[in-house]
């Protein structure tokens, strides 16, 4: 019942198996690309009361956010919670 199979047979085979595990591998890093993406969406927005006691880190966020065109909306309420925290800071005797 085996057949004998010809050498163009055994290269096709061998092709079909390479082209096979390039599309894994493909699939693979579109996959974790898609993933990196949307975990880097889901930024985690800081309350004004963390930013009181990390009055520094507030102000980097504030710069780094005014360099930005769009922000999402966690971006936005990050950026408020930031900015309230350094008028408190400056508000204060």
């Amino acid at each position: 019942m085996l057949e004998r199979l010809n050498i163009s047979d055994i290269i096709t085979l061998n092709f079909k198996k390479k082209r096979t595990m390039k599309h894994f591998i493909f699939g693979g890093l579109i996959s974790l690309g898609a993933l990196a993406f949307l975990t880097a969406c889901g930024d985690e927005v800081k309350t004004s009361e963390y930013y009181k006691q990390h009055i520094n880190e507030a102000k980097a966020r504030v710069a780094e956010y005014e360099k930005m065109e769009k922000m999402n909306e966690n971006q936005q309420e990050d950026c408020s919670n930031a900015k309230f925290a350094i008028e408190m800071q400056s508000d204060k005797p």
